[in-house]
């Protein structure tokens, strides 16, 4: 008996790690500002190891000032991997929008979930219109 109590204990434990589940409704994914403006909100999950993180940061470190209904949100992955609050952030928002995050970087807006980039034409551009779509409706 004592090891089944053991064996619930340490589930327990482990559950309060991972830290609670969230719902699409928890995250914001759009707010207005003190000025009462309409602003979307884009989170983007990348780390220094990432060489296709690298060739999206110039464009996104000009992204609200370019767009300043945009509030983007920067979430920097851990150095080794699967481990610490930002990696457990980044697979709760993942399985709240209903998908498996895989890879980096990631944006996650308006209860969705895109991976990857190519280059500030197309991706970015793509980006952008989504991001104006969420921002309409």
């Amino acid at each position: 008996m004592k090891l089944g109590k053991r064996l619930i204990l340490a589930l327990g434990i482990a559950c309060l790690l991972q830290g609670p589940a969230w719902s699409k409704d928890e995250i914001v994914w759009r707010h207005k500002d003190k000025a009462g403006h309409q602003r979307v909100d884009l989170y983007v999950f990348w780390s220094r190891d990432c060489s296709v993180c690298h060739k999206a940061l110039p464009f996104l470190r000009t992204l609200e000032k370019k767009h300043p209904w945009i509030a983007l949100h920067m979430k920097e992955l851990e150095r080794g991997g699967r481990k610490g609050p930002v990696h457990a952030e980044y697979i709760r928002m993942g399985k709240a929008v209903g998908e498996q995050p895989w890879s980096i970087p990631a944006f996650f807006f308006c209860n969705r979930l895109y991976m990857g980039w190519v280059d500030e034409e197309s991706t970015g551009t793509w980006l952008i219109n989504k991001l104006r779509q969420c921002r309409q409706g």
